[in-house]
């Protein structure tokens, strides 16, 4: 009877070691698969931001293609779709004895009923001067749709409805110079390109090469697990 007892604590015992081994090494191929899983699931969704990152990055390209040859052909559609435009104009509070520097200038649509007194804006031309100019408005005549402005405070201009481009709201920013430069077939061509080399170089790094490698380095295959397993 002792000897049963002993033969079968150990047979117990031995199945208990067996089992807890079987134990360990399914939790360990568990690890694995959720470890090797999740790169994968990561990587999945990476790739898949990156994508929606390109098509994006592409879709604003197309849009911002369309408005430049949209505005190209006639660059007054800037106030029918976003409310202003930019002009190279002469700029304000320089002195008339020195020579004028210009720059790139941001307008808005003029409004007889809101312009006022000490609003500056842009318009061609004045003394002499074939070029656009940002004066001050110091007289309004809204029934013959009439302006009065001066550069320097001392000498005025009387300026008409035809000779007026916008009201001036500020100097260009970045954006604005570039948007300016689009409304002319050189810049436009120039920006045109620089959108496909730029989507091309994104495809490239991200889509193209990136991601292959990424996605290659993330599966799972048995030697993977046998190796840990072992």
């Amino acid at each position: 009877m002792k000897e049963w007892l002993k033969r079968a604590y150990k047979d117990v015992l031995k199945a208990l070691i067996i089992a807890k081994d079987n134990v360990i090494k399914a939790l360990k191929i568990a690890y694995i698969y959720v470890i090797k899983a999740s790169k994968i699931v990561w990587n999945y969704f990476t790739k898949h931001y990156v994508k929606i990152g390109f098509y994006f990055l592409a879709f604003i390209f197309i849009l911002n293609a369309i408005f430049m040859t949209v505005f190209l052909i006639n660059r007054n559609y800037g106030y029918r779709i976003v409310n202003n435009l930019y002009a190279e104009a002469i700029l304000p509070d320089q002195d008339l004895n020195n020579t004028l520097k210009t720059g790139i200038v941001k307008v808005e649509e003029i409004d007889y009923e809101e312009i006022n007194v000490g609003d500056k804006i842009v318009f061609c031309c004045d003394m002499g001067a074939d070029s656009y100019w940002v004066q001050e408005v110091v007289e309004v005549n809204r029934v013959n749709k009439l302006l009065q402005t001066t550069y320097d405070g001392e000498t005025a201009a009387n300026v008409s409805e035809d000779e007026i481009y916008g009201v001036y709201v500020t100097e260009a920013n970045f954006f604005g110079t570039l948007f300016y430069t689009a409304m002319f077939p050189r810049g436009y061509i120039m920006l045109i390109l620089s959108e496909i080399f730029f989507v091309y170089i994104y495809h490239y790094v991200f889509i193209q090469k990136k991601l292959n490698e990424i996605l290659k380095k993330s599966k799972i295959t048995e030697s993977d697990i046998s190796n840990e397993t072992d």
